[in-house]
This record gives structure tokens, sequence and C-alpha cells, in this order.
């Protein structure tokens, strides 16, 4: 059960701690003084959001190696 609970981790909260990762960056950025626009969102929330999607197939990809090479030894 622990494995399907780590593949989730993965696959799903570090995504979403880049959506939410962007949408602070965006709030920075509007305290800053910038003026608001639309791209700029959707840009931080995308990159960000990218970033973490791909750390988390990576992380995905290396749990299921390290379980396949455990069941093997």
């Amino acid at each position: 059960m622990a494995y399907k609970t780590e593949i989730s981790i993965y696959l799903i909260l570090i995504p979403l701690v880049g959506v939410m990762t962007g949408l602070i960056s965006y709030g920075a950025y509007r305290l800053i003084g910038y003026p608001e626009s639309i791209f700029v969102l959707f840009m931080m929330i995308a990159v960000w959001g990218g970033v973490c999607l791909a750390l988390g197939v990576c992380s995905t990809i290396r749990c299921l190696k390290q379980k396949k090479e455990l069941n093997d030894t």
C-alpha cells in the first residue's frame, strides 16, 4: 500500500505544489508593482507546474526501477 501512496504523491501532490508555487510567484509579481497580466499568470503556472510534473514523473520512474531491483534480488 505504501508503494501506491508514493506514486500518488509523486504524480499528484508534487505537480499541485508546482501550480501553487506559480500562483504565489504571480502574487509576488503583482506585489512588486508590475501590471496585471493573464499571460504572465498562465506562464508562471505552466512553468512551475511543468517543472514539478517532470520532477514527479522522474521520481515515479525511479521508484518503479528501485521496486523492480528489490524484487529481482
